[in-house]
């Protein structure tokens, strides 16, 4: 069982002693049986840049406050943030694009409940929160984790939703490839003439890449996930460079880059259709077939991964 070093813990509790003052910690609160942020929606954000504030997947969040990609959002507006794998931190976070998370105790909780709903043991609900035994009261206020947060989000008042996010895209988005045209070199002699031809960068890319810029807009129209793949054993054709992918949101035939960020290595997967609901893939944003295990250089069976594709 993983035991936090004791400095650790006395420097979370003595943080979270002005939890409730600092503008930086988050409230969560119960919406449809699940855990939620509440967000107040700023003049000119829309679905993508709250989105991405908060590193949940754009298609979660319009499901779960009932609007579409082109919603305009009123100034004020409260929209609810998703929790999970995606953008939830259950352990002592080493960066510092993260928020903290307090839940304040109802009359019915018992620490038992919070610690599930946190996605921790109670044991570790108590450590944090300096706890001798499991007794709380209504109206205490509990660290319960730690949500991923993009503080350099940038609001833009255009009325225009579609063109706010693609400004917004654009400032993590691939740089699109164009490629340049051969430059011949030659000397004055034209019996010695070297040519040398410089290879065009848009002829080193894979098919799976050529279609991802294509179906990206050359990477100025994308969405952005983190969370975790899940790898499946799929038999392919001898010799298929193919990886294919199950994902819930993008469409069958998207090609989605993969980044492993222990490593810095970047793969292309294409989507079959959505995750199957089985145990295997529970909490996962995507599953990948076996051969890029070994291709995003993993032995383990489950990856933390960040993901672009389409829209």
């Amino acid at each position: 069982m993983f035991k936090f070093p004791v400095a650790l813990v006395a420097l979370l509790i003595f943080s979270f002693q002005s939890i409730a003052q600092s503008s930086d910690s988050l409230r969560v609160v119960s919406h449809n049986d699940r855990w939620v942020i509440k967000h107040s929606a700023k003049a000119g954000e829309n679905v993508f840049s709250i989105a991405r504030k908060y590193h949940v997947p754009a298609a979660i969040l319009t499901e779960i406050n009932e609007l579409n990609y082109q919603s305009v959002l009123a100034n004020g507006q409260e929209i609810y943030i998703s929790l999970g794998a995606y953008n939830q931190i259950t352990t002592p976070p080493t960066t510092p694009d993260v928020r903290p998370m307090y839940y304040v105790v109802d009359e019915l909780d018992n620490l038992f409940r919070i610690a599930k709903y946190a996605g921790v043991q109670q044991k570790t609900l108590q450590q944090w929160n300096r706890l001798a035994d499991n007794s709380i009261h209504e109206g205490q206020h509990l660290l319960v984790g730690w949500v991923l947060y993009d503080a350099t989000t940038v609001v833009n008042s255009v009325s225009n939703p579609l063109a706010v996010n693609k400004s917004v895209a654009a400032t993590t988005a691939v740089k699109p490839i164009i490629p340049q045209p051969a430059k011949p070199i030659a000397k004055d002699d034209d019996d010695d003439t070297i040519i040398i031809v410089k290879k065009a960068a848009a002829d080193t890319l894979s098919p799976a890449e050529k279609l991802f810029l294509s179906q990206t807009n050359n990477g100025q129209s994308i969405n952005e996930e983190k969370g975790t793949a899940v790898f499946f054993d799929m038999k392919k054709i001898a010799g298929s460079k193919v990886v294919y992918a199950f994902h819930n949101t993008a469409r069958k035939g998207t090609v989605i880059k993969v980044h492993n960020p222990g490593n810095n290595i970047t793969i292309y997967a294409k989507v079959l259709g959505p995750i199957p609901g089985t145990k295997q893939y529970h909490e996962s944003i995507i599953g990948l077939d076996g051969s890029a295990q070994q291709m995003l250089g993993t032995t383990d069976d489950r990856l933390w991964c960040e993901l672009q594709f389409g829209y």
